[in-house]
């Protein structure tokens, strides 16, 4: 151990800042684990097999740093062409295709990612593709945790020819035997055996995230845990391991290897490994030698969030479930049968909580909606969803054999089953307080109180009761204080979407949008559904303060989706961009929280005013230079709390006048580069920048 960690610290003195950090990260867990091992558990095996494995993959991450990594660094804007085996489509939009695959650069095969403009073609996994790009080093924290280094662009490619791995066609296969299956149906059983939720609808998916079961949807430890327990039960331990193993490595492979599905491989492998050698399984050593595996073959996996829900996951189930398993078998007499549904509830419930005490804290950083109610859903769900994923895998292999007997089985069982897993997913998704949002009011805090307060219980093992009613208590607080929090404020989320700015507005009833964004583009519609997502809501109504091509073909777009959202437009409007809106009525719309003023200008331009409680916000961001020019020598004496706008190069006429307002505390620019008129603060005024951060508003809520 101590070998390995000298190795990590002399070889993060000769590397780059980006990994300067990720190596002492490694640094630090080796040394805590090592001084762990040494003060707590003191066994020399343990020890050894540590330092062993951060030595050994220390040599790994310098050999794949300097290879791999190094090489990419310093690539800008070279121009050159590329053949490209497709492994994965990352994303298909409105504005581009975004294929992941090999590429060669010097005689060595780089993971890239290739983003092609021309949407009216369609490519497909195995195709390998001819592109003229432009490369880039890739510095995108998604990118780097698949170890993807390399990103290009390309006007086109062409297809030459197709080439499917092993991989491939069985995920093909896989597609065909999904067929068997209803839309919804098919989509569960995809997922369950690849991982793939592509076809799986954007309400399905939402409703498992907040019901606390999107984990049996993507291919992770749980199901090859499912599988290797299973082959164990029907074959026994021996013979079950050794058909357990190559499955759940074939299931992982199917997967694309992602760090969840790695991690269990290879926690799996040392299970079995010492069984077969008649030792003693530690789960502390295959735990981290299977993090310093990983880290090795990508350090950057740190970025990854697959990997850190994994590891955060696992980590709270070894290091706090033993203690309530220990009570658990305490309470539980399980020689009857009300004994065994009571240590089955009680169990599941331990296991759920202890694997989301860490992972919450993943949650929180990387995700909008965090589940409250995952403990109970888990209990119902998870059973049925392990008994679908095993016959789905029976069911296949029987399919590859006698295909009626496969639709039999697929039309009698396997969709009742799946049917019963997706009503209970919308039962637990509909009910109040099910999930709350990432963002919300003293959530952080609470997850590492109730983090630390686990710990305690973990050392001191006693008085459950006490812990758990703490932890009730601590939630019950949390969801009446942000019920409160939430009723009692307007949100305001302002983003530049495809260089058009755009506001999301909620308040405790209504939810605004101001901006129709651009309908050529689906990362209009795309920030749109993640808002209505995060904040649980449907639109009520859209406001256009510019009527030109770009707003108007996205509010069509947005009322394609959500027919009840009502669209606001200016008295003027282009008869080339048919539309039916509502006209401002006298100008203004008044609702019960928010009042909407809208002053209409020249060439289908228009200011909007919002007053929220005692604030005025004045949205100035679509708007030209002669427009606002005409509206300050029309309006001399104007006002706001608040003012959202363009920094273009000629607004720095308009600074005197808009900070002059006597009331001014913040001004938002949105565009998508730094401001050049204005520093972060002047006068004692706030000055944000969408092109730095989007910009979130909190502003209360006071009756008139």
């Amino acid at each position: 151990m101590i070998t390995g960690s000298a190795v990590l610290a002399i070889l993060a003195f000769n590397v780059e800042r980006i990994n300067v950090d990720i190596l002492r990260i490694i640094i630090c867990i080796s040394t805590i684990f090592s001084i762990f091992g040494l003060v707590l558990l003191k066994k020399i095996n343990f020890i050894f097999t540590l330092g062993l494995s951060v030595f050994i993959s220390t040599l790994l991450f310098n050999y794949t740093y300097y290879n791999d990594y190094i090489p990419t660094k310093d690539i800008y804007a070279k121009k050159m062409t590329v053949n490209m085996n497709v492994d994965r489509i990352a994303s298909s939009t409105d504005d581009y295709i975004s294929v992941v695959g090999d590429i060669e650069l010097d005689g060595k095969n780089y993971k890239s990612i290739i983003y092609i403009e021309n949407t009216a073609k369609s490519f497909f996994v195995g195709d390998n593709i001819e592109a003229d790009v432009k490369l880039y080093y890739s510095n995108s924290e998604y990118n780097l945790g698949q170890r993807i280094f390399l990103k290009g662009y390309a006007d086109d490619a062409y297809r030459r020819h197709r080439e499917l791995s092993v991989a491939d066609k069985l995920k093909y296969n896989i597609d065909e035997y999904c067929r068997l299956y209803p839309d919804n149906i098919s989509a569960l059983v995809k997922a369950l055996l690849t991982g793939d939720k592509s076809n799986m609808d954007e309400e399905l998916r939402n409703n498992f995230s907040v019901s606390g079961t999107a984990h049996i949807i993507a291919v992770s430890g749980l199901h090859m845990s499912i599988l290797l327990a299973f082959c164990m039960k029907i074959m026994g331990r021996k013979a079950g391991s050794m058909v357990g193993l190559p499955l759940i490595l074939a299931y992982a492979f199917i997967s694309g290897f992602s760090p969840s599905s790695l991690r269990a491989v290879i926690m799996s492998f040392i299970m079995v490994l010492a069984y077969f050698m008649r030792r003693d399984y530690n789960v502390y050593t295959s735990y981290f030698v299977s993090m310093f595996i990983i880290l090795s073959i990508n350090p950057f996996s740190i970025h990854n969030i697959s990997f850190l829900l994994s590891f955060a996951s696992v980590f709270g189930i070894i290091m706090l479930y033993p203690a309530f398993g220990t009570r658990i078998n305490a309470i539980c007499k399980r020689n009857s049968l009300i004994g065994k549904i009571l240590y089955f509830i009680l169990s599941s419930a331990a296991v759920s909580f202890t694997a989301t005490v860490f992972s919450n804290l993943v949650s929180v950083r990387y995700f909008t909606r965090l589940s409250l109610i995952s403990m109970i859903s888990n209990i119902f769900v998870v059973a049925p969803s392990s008994l679908l994923l095993v016959l789905s895998i029976i069911n296949y292999i029987i399919w590859n054999i006698y295909s009626p007997a496969a639709t039999a089985m697929a039309k009698y069982i396997i969709m009742p089953l799946g049917r019963l897993i997706l009503y209970l997913n919308d039962l637990f998704s509909a009910i109040p307080f099910a999930s709350v949002r990432t963002a919300a009011n003293y959530l952080y805090p609470l997850l590492i109180f109730i983090a630390a307060l686990s710990m305690i219980y973990m050392l001191v093992r006693k008085k459950l009761w006490i812990f758990a009613s703490i932890s009730i208590i601590s939630v019950a607080i949390f969801s009446y204080n942000n019920y409160i929090y939430e009723q009692s404020n307007c949100f305001i989320d302002i983003k530049l979407v495809n260089y058009q700015p755009m506001a999301f507005v909620h308040t405790k009833d209504e939810t605004y949008i101001l901006g129709g964004g651009n309908g050529n583009s689906s990362s209009t519609l795309n920030h749109i559904d993640n808002k209505l997502f995060e904040y649980n809501t449907k639109p009520d109504a859209l406001f256009i303060s510019k009527m030109n091509k770009a707003n108007i073909t996205g509010a069509i777009k947005v009322k394609e989706k959500y027919p009840e959202c009502r669209i606001y437009g200016s008295d003027y409007t282009r008869k080339e961009y048919p539309l039916q809106y509502i006209r401002y009525k006298n100008n203004s719309v008044k609702s019960e929280n928010i009042s909407v003023h809208f002053e209409t200008l020249p060439y289908n331009e228009g200011v909007i005013t919002l007053k929220i409680g005692e604030t005025d916000l004045l949205w100035l961001p679509s708007i030209s230079e002669n427009r606002l020019d005409e509206y300050f020598e029309l309006n001399p004496v104007r006002d706001a709390d608040i003012v959202v706008m363009n920094d273009l190069f000629y607004m720095d006429r308009f600074e005197e006048k808009i900070t002059a307002f006597p009331s001014l505390k913040q001004v938002i620019l949105c565009n998508n580069k730094d401001a050049t008129w204005l520093d972060d603060i002047t006068n004692g005024i706030r000055i944000t920048q969408t092109s730095r951060e989007d910009v979130s508003l909190i502003l209360p809520i006071r009756g008139e």
